[in-house]
């Protein structure tokens, strides 16, 4: 009956409802304590309105709260005892009312009614009149919002694995009040102020631009806002997080800025060019200037609309506003392009959505598309203020270098140089713009050579120091593709006081005086320190270096001297030959007075070694093992070192350890020079090692070079790998094979933290390169080729890496490419006909090598296996249980955090191995899933995974696995080798750890150790057990501390008394001998105290000539050190000696010594650089923390001279990270784990906020506090049960 119920409510409702629904209500409802709430609608009363909010906002993005303070100055329109706003989830104290005009402040009461989400602030004692304007000051607090709306937390993971929080906010259309109290409708429009508290490693973003930056107590820091323009509480926005932007200036003058997560800015560019464009389009066609001075937008990881259009900040789902051209899509483009049309819009629009869709779907394509998906044309701003013609860190490839001729004059007395640089380019897209890098140089004289026409213009020069780099424009010409230019540039520079570019390096003669060498070191990032330069290592070009010097001094460079010109004034010029193909980075050229020695290999290469005058006759070793291990390369390799030939020069100043510039290999000192009567087994073994290693180089890195320094790997984790292989064959005396697997245990103890990255991962700035140069690049790269190795069998490996050389020879690479070349390596490609068909190992099956097989149905896919390897951080845990014949495996992530998140989608191809009590043949298993079983002949006594610690992974064994191994270990260790009981050691200790194993069941491991004699379990007893007490140090814990030291010292007493103090025996014998004696002497065993003391004082007897063994120098001088006539006598034998493994045995020594004040002055004169050299700063600085006299004071002095210290040795350095990590990782309090996040928080991004190593120090610190929490009870329990303190009354 729809007629009838419609008359009813046309007749019958206003006769006798009308006037009741719309009279005033007069019953209201209960707010929370129980009273009566003063208001009963949904929307607020008119009664007040608000003029202006001062909001005080901190966040805490630990415990996911927030609190804040508010001061709403409003003006009254009718005279009322009563504000009604809102207020949504809010904890509010503290409420006061401030009378504007009379200063009168009074404390106000607070009803809630959550219903209506409204609370109403009383006025008991005053009447607000109409007209009067108030001020009324809330205090606030609640927890970040769990929802997509209000002050909310959003997360991501980054690419090590750690969950960072960012707090954002979400208004519209209701949830300002849930924020901080307001008027929360859009006609209540009122200007904000807004301050923002925050730790220093965020940033804080709102709608207006940021006014000042405050620094508060408690490592806080307060941004405060400009005033905004008058808006609706629901446009406000801010934001805390980690963000990084890029930003540019639009034609009309307003900076726009594009924020996102650190790792996903560079995807940023896109919507960056399309909001410039934009926001001019709006502005031009509204006719109506944008009215703020800034407008961002940031891409939020958690977003549940599209994006939300808050004035002047506006927000995005990050799938709104990040594009990489190359993995989005046209759709990805368009649909991006669209919201942030429409968002911008809504800076005009804000409450028309129709409006702002059809200006979205008519105006834009007729007016924008074409423009916004054409080439930027926005940049940032040179140094002379115009516009900078590029806007990426990278170079453009527009134009390629062919040929450099450089001509460098360093001048060593005024400490500067000049310089003048041919660069001949090819052209590939038309430009009238060259890009290249220069880094602290002055550029004079710019010109282009046109070489078809040999006609000559002058060059625009436009600089960008912070990307390094500096445009040159032909405001006269077109660089026409497919032609051939050359550019000349002069230049000058100082020598820099680093250890980088072309630096300035010092020594002492015997007589006192003091001279200088100028010397390069270029990778990753500093030949454009030196010349202007294509300084990428795909940009390959021939170089052809001429060096102006004194007659006193020489000049070398990459490749041999053709001539030498004598120029007025005593100067000579030297002119050396063009070089190969070659990448800037390996460009060298060093002036000095430098002497050499010679020697011609059997391939006819000349290989000299050059040092200052009076150390030359320390350079023989080195000479004969660079002439053996080139001829090896020249051989294994099948490919001829390409050069005439090959020098070695030993620095006296050098940060890192060595360099592989092609044909001039730079060392520190240390690591070229020997003394047969003087330097140590270890000397020999490191000297040897470090000469593989660059020599290595110059086929693996230098002949085929990565293309880029993501995977920088393929340069360092081949040449410290080849070490190992080379020195085997050439040197078998040295046993190289015992050390390797320290190699990987050090790599995992970086691998094994969140912080941790892939072998190969994405990096872009300068200091982000030089974070590559790590134990994971080096260290676990050699690790995971010697798996591999093992994998394919020794002969086809070989096969593989030839043939990649082959391949790729002077050009540059990527990680598929060696994956191919490791496939199928018996088909020849024709690049290496016959060599590889004729292999006896491609006579033979490679996967079927007997015993010793991979499953026959394993299809050797080594792409697919190697990149579980190399794309994705950590290594395996494998855990193995035994039942009868049955063997159940599985594989998770190890993982040092307690965070089980981190480790779930992780997943290997792991080539297991393993051995039985019934069989030594090593068996093979691929395991490419989580679980997986294998079957054994028979039931055994026990099982050994991971045979010799060849592959990367760690194993657990369930049930009575690890019981058996022990029990094998006490009665006959020898059934195992002594890597495998090495690896034993290390694996039970690193599962305790994560808490798979309990730690008295690894020390009962340890009892063993009393029996052993072979270095390399010995060391990793120790490397497993001193921490512990190093542990102690650093804490109250004196009688625990004992115990620990005392204990160890009863595990190796028998072995300690039996050492020699000679010479004798073997590198292996000789090495573990120099690390006992020394263990000894620093706990004070009286047997060793004794013999170092009286060897010391017969040395100072004779003032230093007497010949000590050299063996045992590092004992008798730790003793020699405790006293204060002692230390002085020996740092006067420091000063005096020549002998560069003299001086640092004597140095290291130095550092045990219980005198604090002189461990302090050793940091103090080692930055200084005079007496001691500031490139063994890091070493120092370390080993003084490591002193229990002195920890303190090293992290005092890192603290102190943070500036100093990265300026000296580059942030993102090694140099940098052995420190940081080095002088924390015994940290065990949470108090010193607040000391230290409190000191980085503070740092900048450019002053190192970003280091990966400080990341990996607070987990070392975060790590040492759990285990200490977890394990120190069981292991007073343990000591009480198996150390007897009476017989080691010497500590």
């Amino acid at each position: 009956m729809t007629r009838f119920v419609l008359l009813v409510n046309l007749i019958v409702l206003p006769v006798h409802l009308w006037a009741a629904v719309t009279q005033e209500h007069t019953s209201f409802p209960t707010s929370v304590n129980g009273e009566p709430f003063p208001w009963n609608l949904m929307r607020l009363p008119d009664t007040v309105s608000p003029l202006h909010y001062h909001l005080l906002i901190h966040p805490n993005l630990t415990s996911l709260d927030f609190t804040g303070w508010v001061q709403i100055q409003i003006e009254v329109h009718e005279n009322t005892r009563t504000i009604i706003l809102h207020s949504k989830d809010l904890h509010i104290s503290n409420a006061r009312l401030l009378d504007s005009d009379k200063g009168q402040l009074q404390a106000l009461k607070v009803l809630e009614y959550p219903y209506f989400q409204q609370v109403a602030l009383i006025s008991d004692n005053a009447l607000l009149k109409r007209g009067h304007v108030y001020s009324v000051e809330l205090e606030f607090a609640a927890n970040l919002s769990e929802s997509f709306h209000g002050f909310y937390k959003s997360t991501y993971r980054s690419s090590k694995g750690d969950v960072r929080v960012v707090a954002s906010t979400q208004f519209e259309p209701t949830s300002a009040r849930a924020a901080f109290p307001c008027f929360d409708e859009p006609d209540f429009k009122a200007n904000f102020s807004i301050w923002i508290r925050r730790e220093a490693k965020h940033i804080a973003l709102s709608n207006m631009p940021k006014l000042r930056t405050l620094e508060l107590p408690d490592g806080l820091f307060e941004d405060q806002f400009d005033v905004s323009v008058k808006m609706s509480t629901y446009l406000v926005a801010f934001i805390v997080s980690d963000f990084l932007s890029i930003s540019k200036t639009s034609l009309h003058g307003v900076q726009i800025s594009v924020y996102a997560v650190p790792e996903k800015i560079d995807q940023a560019e896109f919507a960056l060019d399309a909001a410039v464009k934009l926001l001019d389009f709006y502005d031009d066609y509204f006719d109506i200037p944008y009215p703020l001075p800034k407008q961002d937008l940031a891409a939020i990881p958690d977003f549940q609309s599209g994006a939300m259009e808050n004035w002047g900040l506006t927000t995005y789902r990050e799938s709104g506003l990040l594009f990489d051209p190359h993995k989005s899509s046209a759709s990805d483009k368009l649909g991006i392009t669209m919201i942030i049309a429409h968002e911008l819009a809504h800076q005009y629009w804000a409450a028309m959505t129709r409006f702002v869709l059809l200006v979205n779907l008519i105006v834009l394509p007729v007016h924008l598309w074409a423009a916004v998906t054409q080439e930027h044309t926005s940049f940032p701003t040179s140094v002379n203020g115009e516009p900078f013609p590029w806007n990426l860190m990278r170079l453009p490839d527009t134009v390629s270098p062919l040929h450099y001729h450089l001509l460098i004059h360093p001048n060593l007395t005024s400490l500067d140089f000049t310089g003048w640089v041919q660069i001949q380019i090819e052209v590939h897209e038309n430009t009238r713009t060259i890009i290249l890098h220069s880094k602290d140089l002055h550029i004079s004289n710019a010109r282009l050579l046109d070489s078809d026409k040999g006609q000559l213009q002058a060059l625009k020069v436009l600089e960008y120091p912070y990307f390094q780099q500096v445009a040159l424009i032909s405001d006269n010409a077109l660089l026409k593709r497919g032609h051939v230019y050359s550019v000349e540039l002069e230049f000058a520079a100082n020598l820099s006081e680093s250890f980088h570019g072309f630096y300035k390096s010092t020594y002492r003669s015997s007589k006192g005086d003091v001279r200088v060498v100028a010397s390069t070191q270029f990778e990753p990032t500093s030949a454009r320190a030196a010349f202007p330069c294509f300084d990428e290592p795909d940009f390959k070009a021939n170089f052809s270096i001429w060096i102006r010097r004194e007659a006193k001094h020489i000049a070398l460079s990459n490749m041999p001297k053709l001539r030498t010109l004598e120029l007025p004034d005593g100067l000579f010029e030297d002119q050396f030959d063009v070089s190969v193909k070659m990448s800037t980075y390996l460009v060298a050229f060093i002036v000095s007075d430098f002497l050499s020695i010679s020697k011609t290999s059997l391939h006819g290469v000349q290989i000299s070694v050059y040092a200052v005058p009076e150390k030359i006759d320390q350079a023989e070793f080195a000479l004969d093992a660079a002439v053996k291990l080139l001829d090896f390369y020249d051989d294994y390799f099948d490919i001829p070192y390409p050069l005439p030939k090959q020098d070695l020069a030993a620095i006296p100043d050098f940060q890192s350890g060595a360099m592989e510039n092609w044909g001039l290999t730079t060392y520190r000192e240390s690591g070229l020079l020997f003394d047969p009567h003087k330097s140590s087994a270890s000397d020999k073994l490191g000297i040897t090692m470090i000469i593989a290693h660059e020599l290595a180089h110059q086929w693996f890195g230098n002949l085929v070079t990565m293309q880029w320094w993501n995977d920088l790997w393929l340069n360092e984790g081949f040449a410290k790998f080849m070490e190992f292989v080379s020195v085997n064959i050439t040197n078998p005396e040295l046993q190289v094979e015992d050390y390797f697997l320290g190699k990987c245990f050090e790599a995992m103890e970086v691998d094994s933290l969140s912080s941790s990255h892939p072998v190969s991962t994405p990096v872009e700035n300068p200091a982000q390169i030089q974070e590559m140069f790590d134990d994971v690049s080096y260290d676990k790269g050699a690790c995971i080729l010697n798996m591999l190795r093992e994998f394919l069998t020794p002969d086809a490996f070989k096969l593989g890496i030839v043939r990649y050389l082959k391949r790729y020879s002077y050009q540059n690479t990527v990680n598929s490419n060696l994956w191919e070349s490791l496939t199928n390596v018996c088909e020849s490609d024709g690049l290496d006909e016959g060599r590889l068909k004729g292999d006896e190992s491609c006579r033979r099956s490679v996967s079927h090598s007997g015993a010793s097989k991979w499953h026959s149905e394993d299809e050797l896919d080594v792409k697919a296996m190697m990149e579980t390897w190399t794309l994705q951080e950590g290594f395996p845990l494998i855990t193995v249980e035994v039942r009868g014949r049955e063997v159940r495996l599985s594989q998770e992530r190890y993982l040092k955090s307690d965070d089980p998140s981190q480790t779930s989608s992780f997943l290997w191809h792991v080539p297991l191995t393993y051995i039985t009590s019934g069989s030594t043949t090593v068996h093979r298993f691929l395991l490419k899933t989580k679980t997986d079983v294998l079957y054994l002949p028979e039931e055994v006594d026990w099982i050994k995974f991971n045979v010799d610690m060849s592959g990367y992974y760690i194993v657990h064994y369930e049930g009575s696995g690890w019981d058996d191994l022990i029990t094998l270990l006490k009665h006959n260790h020898t059934a195992l080798s002594s890597n495998d009981r090495a690896s034993l050691i290390n694996n039970a200790f690193q599962l305790v750890s994560v808490g798979k194993l309990p730690l008295d069941k690894a020390l009962d491991l340890t009892l063993y150790l009393s029996k052993e004699t072979e270095i390399m379990p010995v060391t990793q007893g120790f490397s497993e057990l001193v921490p512990l007490y190093k542990l102690m140090e650093k804490r109250d814990m004196v009688e625990l501390e004992n115990q620990m030291k005392g204990y160890i010292l009863q595990l190796f007493r028998k072995l300690i008394d039996q050492q020699s103090w000679t010479d004798d025996g073997s590198v292996s014998q000789r090495m573990l001998r120099s690390y006992l004696l020394l263990f000894g002497c620093v706990r004070g065993h009286p047997p060793c105290v004794s013999t170092a003391t009286h060897l010391f004082n017969q040395w100072r007897d004779s003032d230093g000539n007497m010949s000590l063994p050299n063996d045992v120098t590092m004992a008798v001088f730790s003793v020699g050190a405790r006293t204060e006539d002692g230390w002085k006598f020996l740092f006067e034998k420091y000063k005096e000696s020549m002998y560069v493994s003299m001086k640092n045995r004597i140095k290291m020594a130095l550092t045990t010594s219980p005198l604090d004040h002189k461990l302090k002055w050793m940091m103090e004169q080692s930055l200084v650089g005079e007496v001691m050299k500031t490139q063994d700063l890091p070493y120092v600085v370390t080993s003084v923390s490591k002193n229990p006299k002195a920890y303190k004071h090293a992290w005092d002095f890192l603290k102190a001279n943070w500036d100093a210290l990265i300026k000296k040795f580059d942030l993102g350095s090694h140099s940098i990270a052995h420190m940081v990590v080095g002088v924390t990782n015994q940290y065990s309090t949470r108090e010193m784990l607040a000391e230290v996040r409190s000191f980085f928080s503070s740092l900048r991004t450019e002053t190192g906020a970003e280091l990966r190593c400080i990341q990996q120090a607070l987990e070392n610190i975060e790590e040492n506090i759990r285990w200490m929490d977890n394990n120190r009870p069981l292991l007073k329990a343990w000591l009480r049960r198996h150390y007897d303190q009476h017989k080691n009354t010497e500590l």
